[in-house]
């Protein structure tokens, strides 16, 4: 932690170009021994004009974004409409190979919910094959339906490790917390 202090300041004060590209070059060498890249192999959709691969939008994005894949009985891009309180099935035509000791969590993305699209919150599993559906439902305030086009960016994607769990019985009483069983709405909203 000390020697990353000391990179901050000695970057931020002594401003050389070089000296920066120096110290980023050091710096991504650490970030890279410290984090580990997961490769994950897919079969993506092609389709003219529009790349289906997940994309991390920014450098400090968590999660990829995924796209909808609509199309008519020609191939050409589509859509699909969806009324106030119903429930849909998005394809996308990705189809993953997770490592094992992994999950892809699909999320919800927030121009979508900004509207009352709302993600259902789902998990791949990393020995699922088939290929992925995101499902949505309509909840708009004005309670208006909503058109999914061909190529839209309707959820986010973010690869999580799994850990290894044992449920195990317990007749007795478990541990006591300050929380207890306060439950849902229990902090109150202030």
């Amino acid at each position: 932690m000390t020697s990353f202090i000391f990179l901050f300041f000695y970057v931020h004060y002594n401003t050389n170009n070089m000296e920066v590209l120096m110290i980023n070059n050091i710096l991504r060498k650490i970030k890279n021994k410290l984090t580990k890249t997961i490769k994950i192999r897919m079969n993506i959709p092609q389709y003219p004009g529009i790349d289906f691969t997940p994309t991390f939008k920014t450098n400090g994005s968590a999660c990829a974004d995924i796209r909808a894949y609509i199309v008519d009985e020609n191939n050409n891009g589509s859509s699909m409409t969806i009324e106030y309180e119903e429930v849909v099935k998005i394809p996308t035509k990705l189809r993953f190979e997770i490592p094992e000791g992994y999950e892809i969590q699909v999320r919800p993305r927030s121009s979508l919910s900004d509207k009352g699209i709302v993600v259902m919150i789902g998990t791949i599993d990393s020995d699922y094959r088939g290929e992925v559906y995101v499902q949505l439902i309509n909840l708009s305030k004005d309670k208006s339906s909503f058109t999914i086009q061909h190529g839209y960016r309707i959820a986010q994607i973010k690869v999580s490790k799994v850990e290894n769990v044992i449920f195990c019985h317990h007749d007795g009483e478990l541990s006591k917390t300050k929380r207890g069983e306060g439950g849902f709405g229990h902090t109150g909203i202030e």
